[in-house]
């Protein structure tokens, strides 16, 4: 009886363990990355971007390859609050104090989820992210488009409505309260992965 249980485990053992086959990926988010924030007033609309991504961040995940479910090892991206420039260097500087840039010097987005990212179609990847800036952190669903390009890189691109509230944050207000920034702020992503 015992050697008849050992001789069907091994025959089972591959069944078993079938769901359980992983690939590993490591990608390094790429400088040409870009987060873009659109705000509007009751004067005209401000667009900030940041220069460029200087981090040397990488995303890194496991997928099942029966399931495709996808698990993110290293899953965070960071960029100085002082990389955005609003193409004005008083608007700059307004938007920055805003965002308390020299308390809170950094602002970072952790991927929490990235569902359907090795799809080749263009079906869409549905994430969610957590997004810490002024000390506070809020998470959010986020649909991105993803792009395989040559050579194994993926650019993902989407588009989150925020509020200034969700960072316990005030809309910036100047000469006198006659130019008040609105409270919603539209952020664009572009982040660029180049698989390692």
């Amino acid at each position: 009886m015992h050697y008849l249980l050992i001789f069907i485990t091994f025959l089972l053992t591959p069944f078993l363990a079938g769901g359980q086959h992983t690939i590993k990926k490591e990608f390094l988010i790429e400088s040409s990355s870009m987060l873009t924030i659109t705000g509007h007033s009751n004067v005209n609309t401000f667009i900030c971007q940041t220069k460029n991504y200087s981090a040397c961040d990488t995303l890194e995940y496991k997928m099942n390859e029966e399931t495709y479910a996808v698990y993110l090892v290293k899953n965070k991206m960071t960029t100085p609050v002082d990389d955005f420039d609003c193409g004005n260097s008083l608007m700059t500087k307004d938007f920055l104090e805003t965002l308390d840039h020299e308390k809170h010097p950094l602002l970072s987005i952790q991927f929490l989820s990235l569902q359907g990212i090795e799809n080749t179609a263009s079906s869409p990847v549905f994430g969610k992210v957590k997004i810490h800036l002024a000390g506070e952190a809020k998470d959010y669903s986020i649909t991105f488009t993803v792009t395989h390009a040559t050579e194994g890189t993926i650019s993902l691109s989407g588009t989150q409505t925020l509020k200034f509230s969700d960072f316990k944050l005030t809309p910036p207000r100047k000469m006198m309260g006659l130019v008040q920034v609105k409270e919603k702020l539209e952020v664009n992503f572009l982040i660029n992965l180049r698989p390692l």
